[in-house]
């Protein structure tokens, strides 16, 4: 599988990956493939339960057993007829490695904000997945082995984004400069 073009979206939850995924795709309209998404659809076909912590337990196991193939799974599963794809959700620097094989056009997005301001999106938003609501909760579903890895990307991605300011028009000018040089 070769690309046009990927746009990676990574950060922590609650981070804003969605919003910008959805700015994004509302702006190129290049499809979004989300890791959460394709999970959720996995368990779902194979009777698993569909909470945030079965979803990152299956995900760090495909991460484990095949990494390539867990990537190319979740593309293959949103790609359409698409030749470019907006990717939300990369954890692992596995999986961001794996991207640079699959495209010579890559543009890799790290969406940051503080841990308050996270969990206040957390408990506001209505996500199946996101049942239990507590900051103590937020804070094991945050520290769950596949969320700590996260943090080692932002130092590779293109740009880095803090979402608690005002960062849309920015965002979208520097992501256009970079996809759209000249």
């Amino acid at each position: 599988m070769k690309l046009n073009t990927i746009i990676t979206i990574s950060g922590r939850i609650s981070a804003g990956k969605s919003y910008v995924a959805k700015m994004l795709h509302a702006q190129f309209e290049f499809p979004i493939a989300s890791f959460g998404g394709y999970l959720k659809y996995y368990c779902e076909q194979n009777g698993l339960p569909t909470d945030r912590k079965t979803l990152q337990d299956t995900g760090e196991a495909f991460v484990k057993a095949d990494s390539k193939k867990f990537l190319t799974d979740v593309l293959s599963h949103f790609i359409g007829a698409s030749d470019s794809i907006i990717l939300e959700g990369v954890r692992h620097r596995s999986i961001f490695e794996n991207v640079k094989e699959l495209t010579e056009n890559r543009l890799a997005v790290f969406i940051e904000a503080d841990l308050q301001t996270r969990y206040k999106r957390y408990f506001e938003r209505n996500k199946d997945l996101d049942e239990l609501k507590t900051f103590e909760q937020f804070e094991i579903a945050d520290s769950h082995s596949v969320e700590l890895e996260i943090e080692s990307l932002k130092p590779v991605c293109n740009l880095v984004v803090d979402s608690t300011n005002d960062y849309e028009i920015e965002l979208k000018k520097r992501i256009e400069d970079l996809l759209l040089p000249g």
